[in-house]
């Protein structure tokens, strides 16, 4: 792959949005840890509008915006008219109907009360949070709309960072005795995570402790939903920050059990809980098993775990090159996907420090914000190609895969260090490859347009519900080709406090055509044979044959 693949056409498309922290010197934690993106269709017209959220102090300047996508490769600002600009301190969000009507809803997470925007329909947001009942006043992080208890109603999880977050006692302070931001440990308690369940009136109620959730805390920050045991029920993976990660294995009922430790994914290779930040569940090395990737701190990697059958985890991350590329660097948002169409996956992560590193050379954020600027980094996956059974590892030990460094060829925003937070993926221009929203703390948001070269043919799914309307959380997708089997599931809800494309990317190589398979939340089934390929393929629940399991 090379040229200048991913440039940023964020201030040419009309993405003008800067983030504001509201840092005035005193190092609050909270200045320095968000925020995220969003690709959301709120006007139901086929194209991903964005939603970024800001932070800071209140005011026109600080609120939250919505970017409407104009078709044409613009976007205009209808945050007024939208009545989406939430003014809180922002963090995070998440989208999903929640409601069934067929508009995506909006759920914000603060530093102080979340809020929930409904979707009336008609381009327009009202803040429905103290009838639906989920204004938690903790500090909320990334959330989730996922279905726990497979009534077909959207629940809600919520991932909460830390106890008092203002400083305690004495403030902290760097090597050189200059004062810094304090890490979770300094000062502050971990916080237990949040789970609604959907009454299907327009509120929620918190399940917490009747999940079986209640007991188990962390500092949370990144969560992302799937069903990794292969049992049919959705659970949930959540990223800590310097605590051990949980891996929620829910029944189907709503109930969850944390197996983390003893599936091998709560700790990396070392036995060592890291200071993860944003996750990813995505099939990489092709044996139809999820693997997870869990952005760490500068000197820790970006941690790969392969999964494996029964729902065990190993840590591969050295082995497959993302090991040394990532130890300089601190890793937030992230995403898996085909950026050139050859059938496996590459990945994009962007960085940015929470305590001072020296200044990198290049035009970046003004001080001090420079301080804590990190490059952006693109890896190819490359090698022998992803396998499909238990003979993907090698007699020396590696993977027939592995991932290298592209970041200084992929583009010119590659080059400008940024403090990067929030990362989404989407096809905003519907043009078949994946597009990429990335936000920093105190910076400009970036769009990074794929305009590289393809080596292949592609497939966009979209798995909608009966009537056309409202993306199906939980559908599984399967695509087949003669020479590989793809699976993915609808969640959208993955990297770090964002929200992405809930259509289905697929890069198919040479493959003509392709076999597609969905398997609905209820266990129902549908089939295509020798489906066309370079187009969005929309599959509704119950207008194809289905057919039971």
């Amino acid at each position: 792959m090379t040229g200048a693949c991913f440039p940023d056409v964020a201030l040419a498309s009309g993405i003008d949005f800067l983030h504001r922290n509201g840092a005035a010197g005193s190092y609050q934690v909270t200045e320095i840890m968000g925020s995220g993106c969003a690709w959301i269709d709120y006007d139901q017209d086929g194209d991903l509008d964005a939603y970024l959220v800001c932070a800071g102090y209140e005011g026109k300047d600080s609120r939250n915006r919505l970017y409407r996508n104009n078709g044409d490769g613009t976007f205009s600002d209808v945050t007024e008219e939208s009545g989406a600009g939430d003014t809180g301190f922002g963090m995070g969000c998440a989208v999903g109907d929640y409601n069934l009507d067929g508009s995506p809803d909006l759920y914000v997470t603060n530093f102080g009360p979340n809020a929930l925007y409904r979707n009336n329909g008609d381009g327009t947001f009202h803040d429905v949070t103290g009838e639906a009942g989920v204004g938690d006043a903790r500090w909320g992080m990334s959330a989730a709309f996922v279905d726990v208890d497979e009534d077909g109603l959207l629940d809600l999880f919520v991932t909460n960072y830390m106890k008092h977050p203002r400083h305690e006692g004495r403030p902290c302070a760097d090597a050189a005795g200059r004062i810094e931001y304090c890490g979770p440990f300094s000062h502050f308690s971990p916080d237990r995570d949040t789970l609604y369940l959907n009454r299907g009136d327009g509120s929620f109620r918190d399940i917490t402790r009747q999940a079986g959730m209640s007991e188990m805390y962390g500092y949370g920050l990144g969560v992302v939903c799937a069903d990794f045991n292969k049992d049919g029920h959705v659970d949930l993976y959540v990223a800590n920050d310097l605590t051990a990660n949980q891996l929620w294995l829910g029944d189907g009922s709503g109930h969850f059990v944390d197996r983390a430790v003893e599936l091998g994914a709560a700790y990396n290779q070392n036995g060592q809980a890291e200071a993860s930040m944003g996750v990813q569940a995505e099939d990489v090395d092709g044996d139809a098993y999820l693997d997870l990737l869990v952005t760490n701190l500068v000197n820790e990697t970006n941690t790969l775990y392969r999964g494996r059958e029964r729902g065990f985890f190993e840590d591969i991350t050295f082995r497959t090159g993302l090991g040394e590329a990532s130890l300089p660097q601190t890793g937030f948002g992230m995403g898996f996907f085909d950026a050139d169409h050859d059938g496996d996956l590459d990945l994009m992560v962007t960085n940015g420090r929470i305590r001072r590193g020296l200044r990198i050379p290049g035009e970046g954020p003004p001080p001090p914000w420079d301080l804590y600027a990190e490059l952006d980094q693109f890896f190819e996956h490359v090698g022998e190609g992803i396998k499909q059974s238990e003979n993907a590892q090698r007699e020396d030990g590696r993977w027939g895969f592995r991932f290298v460094d592209r970041s200084s060829m992929a583009g010119l925003s590659f080059l400008v260090p940024h403090l990067g937070r929030g990362l989404a993926l989407g096809d905003y221009d519907n043009d078949g490859d994946v597009d990429v929203l990335v936000t920093a703390c105190a910076g400009r948001a970036r769009l990074l347009r794929n305009d590289g070269p393809k080596r292949g043919h592609w497939l966009v799914v979209r798995a909608v519900a009966k009537g056309g309307k409202g993306d199906v959380y939980g559908a599984r997708v399967t695509v087949k080709t003669k020479e590989i089997r793809w699976e993915r599931e609808v969640h959208p809800a993955y990297s770090y406090l964002s929200s992405n494309d809930p259509r289905l990317h697929f890069g198919l190589g040479g493959a003509t055509s392709c076999d597609v398979e969905v398997r609905w939340p209820d266990g129902s089934r549908a089939a295509l044979k020798e489906t066309a390929v370079d187009r969005i393929l929309v599959l509704e629940k119950d207008k194809e044959t289905q057919r039971k399991p």
